[in-house]
């Protein structure tokens, strides 16, 4: 097990690299809602550096800054239409068994865009090795969290933004942490 400071030190530096590919789409002064927030330390990075008002939402209350949130599944979020310019779901989707509905709520609340980060995999092997990798990091943040192991393939997400009525603005291969063996897409989205 490592130092809690060596934990720490690995979430902040993770949060501040998904922060730099994500600043490129939030824009100074907008409003930012991070669906399946977790410790919201990439919202936080997120705010301090853009100005945004930021708040989050999660099943789980893991928040470990002052920031606000609320307990919501993304199905459901507690957020009336249109009243975010950006939705964030970073490495989110795979968590949950409704990748369908929590988009789609996702969509209803966002003014002007959802920004989506996920691991994909391209064989069998990968697909384990995401697996497996997701089960180490997660379970140091919470038993509770769930697992379902939702991952796609590159293919899947366009079929799903196809079937989901949406235009990907930008796709982005993103590394988050340098020396991990697995691929990451940042999907910008919009309504048609």
């Amino acid at each position: 097990m490592l130092p809690k400071w060596a934990t720490t030190a690995f979430e902040e530096y993770r949060a501040n690299r998904i922060a730099d590919y994500v600043l490129k789409f939030v824009k100074q002064g907008e409003t930012v809602l991070d669906c399946g927030c977790g410790s919201m330390l990439v919202t936080q990075a997120i705010q301090h550096r853009s100005g945004a008002s930021v708040f989050g939402a999660d099943v789980l209350h893991l928040n470990r800054t002052r920031l606000s949130m609320c307990v919501c599944p993304g199905e459901r979020l507690a957020f009336a239409s249109q009243s975010v310019d950006v939705v964030l779901l970073i490495a989110v989707l795979h968590h949950t068994r409704h990748t369908v509905q929590t988009l789609e709520e996702c969509l209803r609340v966002a003014r002007e865009r959802v920004i989506v980060l996920e691991d994909v995999y391209g064989s069998r092997m990968e697909l384990h090795l995401l697996k497996a990798l997701d089960w180490l990091g997660n379970r140091s943040m919470s038993l509770e969290m769930n697992l379902p192991y939702e991952f796609k393939s590159e293919r899947e997400w366009e079929r799903l933004w196809s079937a989901l009525g949406t235009r990907v603005k930008t796709v982005k291969h993103v590394r988050p942490i340098p020396w991990r063996p697995s691929r990451h897409r940042l999907y910008v989205i919009e309504r048609l």
